[in-house]
């Protein structure tokens, strides 16, 4: 459980930091804003240095700019800010077979988790008929039997098997299933994802060919192609430049949620 009385007070702070920033657009001052943020983060400095011994998790994360070192004050924002059944921020990672997708979704899920966020990701299984429900088991009779979704609890995983979903696949729905997460990770999806413009694209790629295959076709924010083939400047090897793709990857999803803050503080 969330000791409140240790962590009350990042509500406060965050709330002083929208407050300065919500004042300083009706009046036009970025002065106002500025000195308002330098108190905020000066209080919240202060009180990472008070409880820097602290058993809590502490990560880091930037929304707004702003140094946040603790993942109930992560959420205490999010929630401020922008509700908490807003679109989150989506990376999908596309390429064909063997070409370094799940590496990659690999890189990106541990970088971000590093970081603090919570990650949910998502992967597309290409292979006709499958099923991580094995014949004959309990849960397969309950399945045949017509119950759905049927749900499985061990003492290590709780798992949900839902059938016939296909037809009605939708990225809000995936997002609907995740709702305490901050960052959704798809792996696959190129025919849902390619032409959406909200979902951040990763392209592997083998090829030049498919390298241009896919920047013909993409549409939205390509944060980066790559390959495990050193195939040109523009194409991140997957290992050697890592950490070239964990940095676009944290920049994007702290622009996102940076500018989730400004369109509801105008909106």
């Amino acid at each position: 459980m969330i000791n409140v009385g240790k962590n009350f007070i990042f509500v406060w702070i965050l709330l002083g930091l929208l407050f300065f920033y919500v004042f300083s657009i009706q009046i036009g001052s970025a002065g106002i804003f500025a000195t308002g943020n330098i108190v905020v983060e000066v209080i919240l400095v202060l009180y990472l240095m008070r409880y820097r011994k602290s058993k809590q998790t502490w990560c880091v994360i930037y929304p707004n700019g702003m140094l946040i070192r603790n993942q109930y004050a992560i959420q205490t924002f999010m929630t401020l800010t922008h509700g908490t059944h807003a679109k989150k921020p989506t990376v999908a990672i596309l390429g064909r077979k063997n070409s370094g997708k799940t590496t990659v979704a690999e890189t990106v899920i541990s970088k971000l988790r590093d970081e603090g966020y919570k990650v949910a990701s998502v992967k597309h299984v290409f292979v006709k008929g499958f099923s991580l429900d094995a014949k004959n088991t309990d849960t397969y009779r309950h399945s045949k039997a017509g119950a759905n979704p049927v749900i499985s609890v061990s003492d290590v995983e709780t798992a949900i098997l839902i059938k016939d979903e296909a037809s009605k696949f939708t990225l809000d729905r995936l997002r609907s299933w995740t709702p305490d997460a901050d960052v959704l990770v798809l792996e696959g999806f190129s025919r849902h994802v390619l032409k959406d413009e909200d979902v951040a694209k990763i392209v592997c790629v083998r090829t030049m060919a498919e390298y241009e295959d896919f920047r013909s076709k993409t549409k939205g924010k390509i944060l980066t192609f790559c390959s495990f083939e050193h195939l040109g400047k523009d194409i991140l090897r997957i290992r050697e430049d890592s950490s070239i793709l964990e940095y676009r990857v944290s920049e994007f999803i702290r622009e996102a949620y940076t500018k989730k803050h400004m369109y509801r503080s105008n909106g």
